[in-house]
């Protein structure tokens, strides 16, 4: 998605013409895409995160898992399907990796605002990643309901502690809004805002905090806190939308279908009553009642 990192202003200024550096051609661009440049720090750092999360969620069912967790999540059908949250190129590249045998379906903020349920027919899906998203959340409950509409087990990668502006509440201007903690794993954060995992029902069945790579916000200071948690429903199976939701959708989807098909209709509509004005003389035809189009 976005970077978490403060801006490269040397990038910025190469991309805007502010430097006299030539710009690459078009094989230099095609070459970097070929053998990409390898990840930063932080997301080194984030993916090897992931990858103990997602090694837990597919361990087998007869490992027993740690005290007061519940058994890793299995997928109900194969292959696998997985839902990633407005991913990076590096993200894909990574899961890909990751996942060999899955079937990723990519979503973006435009495809899917998050402060509203999942549109008719997304999903459900066996798992959905979301790395470095739910920190732009103002009500990460909201999203956080709304995703389990799409999928009963979400793996989340996200911050607890990390500066991302000179000023507090440290946060960036690209819309950064929230961090995250878990009071019951002794993991705090100083942002007063802070979203505790600790008082979702269930509880996280997987959480581990780590270290993060430092930016230029925190010199001096230590380290950035960053966390992987698995998040799963009440129950192992995918949660269906409640049925006062369903009907809301369902009228909205009838409501656009019948309007597109008025649309489409009202020249045949218009010509039929054209012809029948003709054919019945413009003495019947004043004396017909005129019906209104459809709406």
């Amino acid at each position: 998605m976005r970077p978490i990192d403060p801006p490269n202003r040397t990038g910025m200024a190469e991309r805007t013409g502010a430097t006299n550096h030539a710009q690459p051609g078009r094989l230099a661009l095609w070459l970097r895409r070929l053998h990409p440049a390898p990840p930063a720090p932080v997301t080194t750092l984030n993916h090897a995160a992931l990858a103990r999360a997602l090694a837990w969620l597919q361990q087998p069912l007869a490992q027993a898992p740690a005290p007061g967790q519940r058994p890793p999540l299995q997928p109900s059908q194969s292959p696998l399907r997985v839902l990633l949250l407005s991913p990076n190129r590096a993200d894909v590249l990574f899961l890909r990796r990751q996942l060999p045998q899955a079937e990723l379906t990519i979503v973006t903020r435009r495809e899917w605002d998050l402060d509203q349920p999942p549109a008719l027919g997304v999903g459900p899906f066996d798992w959905a990643i979301a790395s470095n998203v739910l920190h732009y959340a103002t009500d990460p409950a909201r999203w956080l309901r709304h995703i389990a509409l799409a999928s009963p087990c979400l793996v989340l990668q996200d911050l607890i502690e990390r500066r991302r502006g000179p000023a507090p509440p440290y946060l960036a201007a690209d819309g950064d809004a929230m961090r995250y903690q878990h009071t019951g794993q002794a993991e705090r954060s100083s942002f007063a805002q802070a979203f505790d995992l600790a008082r979702l029902q269930p509880a996280p069945v997987y959480f581990e905090a780590f270290d993060g790579a430092t930016n230029a916000y925190h010199d001096g200071l230590p380290p950035p806190r960053h966390f992987c948690a698995v998040l799963s429903a009440a129950d192992a199976s995918t949660p269906t939308p409640k049925p006062a939701t369903q009907l809301r959708r369902a009228a909205s989807m009838w409501g656009y279908r019948t309007r597109l098909l008025c649309f489409r209709f009202w020249p045949l509509y218009v010509a039929y009553k054209g012809l029948e004005r003709l054919r019945l003389g413009p003495h019947q035809a004043r004396h017909t009642p005129a019906r209104e189009p459809p709406t």
